[in-house]
């Protein structure tokens, strides 16, 4: 649920944030799109990579190296000081996430029992639902306090969110 909802909210957060951002940067209406389509490209490319690759590795592994880039390249997103630097960012968590999504669904066929993989299933896809109810909300909050304040929330929750994957998750 967790890691879903952070890769839901920053995969979202971006859209309420581009009229911001477009004046920060300078950038017309027309480009100011590549901010989320550069994120959305890196993660649909990788994912069709990252799936088939993880499938002979230890998922704990891609899934905590997949978290740890989504957590380092959203927070630099706060520090970005152009526009094709926001777009590398993005696009770097992009890539990121492709690579800890699919070790969540993944893991929950892999880990659980027959009768609990329905629960975890749906309670996984309630975190990206949730992100949008509410994570999206919140980080719009923190946007108007500084525009910079949700990539780094989400860069600073999904490296703690890391650390208990590491010490809770099983190889």
């Amino acid at each position: 649920f967790l890691i879903m909802f952070m890769i839901g909210t920053d995969t979202f957060l971006i859209s309420p944030m581009i009229p911001t951002l477009q004046d920060l940067y300078g950038v017309p209406t027309g480009m100011s799109g590549w901010m989320m389509g550069s994120y959305t490209l890196g993660a649909a490319v990788f994912a069709l990579i990252a799936g088939p690759l993880s499938d002979g590795l230890d998922r704990k592994k891609v899934m905590l190296l997949g978290l740890l880039g989504f957590a380092v390249s959203t927070a630099l997103c706060g520090i970005a000081s152009d526009f094709w630097m926001m777009c590398l960012f993005r696009l770097l968590a992009g890539i990121s996430a492709a690579f800890a999504a699919p070790q969540v669904w993944a893991s929950i066929q892999t880990l659980l029992p027959a009768e609990k993989k329905g629960k975890a299933m749906g309670l996984a896809y309630a975190g990206l639902a949730v992100s949008q109810a509410f994570g999206v909300p919140i980080g719009s909050w923190l946007a108007a306090e500084r525009w910079s304040l949700p990539f780094f929330a989400i860069g600073a929750l999904s490296l703690l969110l890391a650390g208990a994957a590491f010490f809770i998750l099983p190889s």
